[in-house]
């Protein structure tokens, strides 16, 4: 199952990086070859990655739990900790082997098509994106490992999709009047900064920097639509450049990249390591 699963997200991967790689051609004359390629790249692992670091990794510890196989895994040389890890890197490393190829074959095409391409811009998209799988996985585990069972990790899941990714952006605006009444001069600062706590948010905002179009939050082509049409203060609610806090800088992605990393995990597993399930 985990096998056909990984062979359908690569081909859904490789079928979105063509179509995003081709449309990303609309913006040829506005920015360089490097910004089409990682732009593209950005577009097409955003949402992606997220749906199959989760799916493939929400459901095993929690599953072994609810039939009792986990505590043959455990009856071996292997501690709990060891046991976790281990899920965490054999999930991560499967999901990584179809988007570093799709990533190489994201760069080859759109060299052919566009050009030159600055490759150390490149090679940090790469390891930004190798970050984000592993961000997705270590997520989908810490549900896994928090659950009793696998009915419950997918109820976890799929809360996080509907909260942590799809429902986040409105956070920011929700949180709005509590921020102009703290901090009135810097509400809106304040509310992009929330905005980019998310880890696809976040994901975002690292790659728009590598693609040279700013520190914006926003997915790269609304910010290069934005900035052709003289819009800056239409996209300002989603993080456009144009303020130097130190709380907007695509720095911020990479620490809460690392942030979602770990702690989820790491507090998940205590909750793993007191449970008893023998």
């Amino acid at each position: 199952m985990r096998s056909r699963g990984i062979r359908i997200f690569s081909l859904l991967l490789i079928v979105s990086f063509v179509l995003k790689l081709s449309a990303a051609g609309n913006y040829q004359e506005q920015v360089t070859a490097t910004t089409l390629v990682i732009g593209s790249l950005q577009q097409s692992t955003v949402l992606l990655v997220v749906l199959g670091t989760l799916l493939l990794s929400h459901r095993p510890i929690a599953g072994s739990r609810e039939d009792g196989s986990i505590r043959l895994h455990l009856t071996q040389p292997q501690t709990r900790f060891a046991f976790v890890i281990g899920t965490l890197i054999g999930r991560a490393g499967a999901m990584c082997l179809p988007v570093v190829i799709g990533c190489i074959l994201n760069l080859s095409v759109g060299w052919i098509l566009y050009g030159t391409v600055d490759l150390f811009a490149i090679s940090v998209s790469f390891v930004t994106v190798v970050l984000y799988v592993f961000t997705g996985t270590s997520i989908g585990t810490a549900i896994s490992v928090t659950a009793p069972t696998g009915r419950i990790a997918t109820l976890g899941t799929i809360g996080y999709l509907l909260f942590g990714v799809i429902l986040w952006p409105a956070t920011g605006e929700i949180l709005r009047p509590a921020f102009s009444a703290l901090l009135p001069l810097g509400s809106a600062e304040l509310t992009m900064f929330v905005r980019r706590l998310s880890p696809n948010r976040a994901y975002i905002l690292v790659t728009n920097a590598l693609a040279a179009v700013g520190n914006s939050a926003a997915p790269w082509s609304r910010v290069i639509s934005a900035e052709a049409a003289s819009e800056h203060l239409n996209l300002a609610a989603e993080g456009v450049v144009g303020t130097d806090e130190l709380w907007l800088h695509p720095g911020i992605g990479v620490l809460v990249l690392l942030f979602w990393t770990t702690v989820p995990l790491g507090l998940g597993f205590l909750t793993f390591y007191r449970a008893d399930i023998s």
